[in-house]
């Protein structure tokens, strides 16, 4: 066995790793983008009925759904375009030169040592917006429970404003 066969196998194991990465990348992200989203376009959807049913409803509780919606769909772009970023560093396939000589290796590893701590701040910047859509999915439900009790609470009283009539006449 020669040291190019060794070269060969460290080549495609490298890629081989390079394509774990993106493919673990894409079907985890894909995965809770898709959730998010479907989530946020609920939420508007919601935000809608309360409009279309709710006459008495507040005008600021539709609102906020949209708006904290609308802000949750803005952080998943901004996560989608990190992750990209990312997953091409760490995804990217090394340059053929890095099997020359151990200088060009040392140089490569220095790049990957360096790409690699910046998809760690990439990450902690990701975890944070990722974290930050999962508050503003609670703050949905909450706009969405206030709409809610409101109108129960309007239309009891608009019952009891009606048996209070019926009895006077």
């Amino acid at each position: 066995m020669d040291d190019s066969d060794e070269i060969s196998r460290a080549k495609e194991e490298v890629r081989q790793h390079a394509e774990m990465y993106r493919e673990r990348g894409l079907t985890v992200q894909l995965s809770l983008w898709n959730t998010l989203v479907a989530f946020d376009g609920l939420m508007i959807g919601v935000a809608a009925v309360l409009v279309a049913f709710g006459h008495d409803v507040p005008v600021w509780c539709p609102l906020a759904i949209v708006a904290v919606s609308i802000t949750s769909l803005v952080l998943l772009t901004f996560n989608f375009y990190g992750y990209r970023k990312m997953y091409r560093i760490l995804g990217s396939n090394p340059p053929d030169s890095i099997w020359e000589s151990s200088a060009a290796w040392e140089k490569y590893a220095a790049y990957l040592h360096t790409a690699h701590q910046d998809s760690k701040d990439e990450q902690k910047r990701i975890t944070c917006r990722e974290n930050l859509c999962a508050y503003l999915a609670a703050a949905s439900l909450i706009f969405f429970l206030i709409g809610i009790v409101w109108i129960y609470i309007a239309h009891r009283h608009v019952n009891v404003a009606l048996q209070i009539y019926d009895r006077a006449a």
